[in-house]
């Protein structure tokens, strides 16, 4: 997955941030590789301590999944994610963190009874914050 996170954080407040990506791979059961793009709204907390900061949040959002080539339409998903990122500050502004995901959520398959694709995910992520 690639993507982007965008968040405000004020000291001993939570923070709010929202985020996109697009997901791909393949479910077992379709024959065609998938993709989809979600969008989430944060919530996290920002634990700052001397040699490191941790986060912990949770979001709600959803994803548009689609097959590749586009052969059927689903619903949009409802999707929910905890997570957690541990980061080391360098350069004053800067933070260098990884982080652990996870990500649940499924949606109908067209013209079935009640037949669901399921969308939950595990998700490591390394990236750069920039604080200001």
């Amino acid at each position: 997955r690639a993507g982007a996170l965008c968040g405000a954080w004020l000291p001993a407040v939570v923070g709010i941030g929202a985020e996109t990506c697009k997901v791909k791979g393949q479910v077992a059961g379709l024959s065609t590789d998938f993709e989809y793009p979600v969008t989430m709204i944060d919530l996290y907390s920002d634990l700052p301590f001397p040699a490191g900061n941790l986060v912990l949040g949770g979001g709600l959002g959803k994803g548009r999944f689609a097959t590749v080539p586009a052969s059927e339409t689903f619903p949009d998903a409802s999707l929910k994610q905890v997570y957690f990122s541990v980061g080391v500050p360098f350069g004053g502004v800067f933070d260098a963190h990884v982080s652990y995901h996870v990500i649940r959520g499924d949606t109908d398959i067209p013209n079935t009874l009640g037949k669901k694709v399921n969308l939950d995910a595990n998700m490591a992520t390394v990236g750069i914050k920039v604080g200001f």
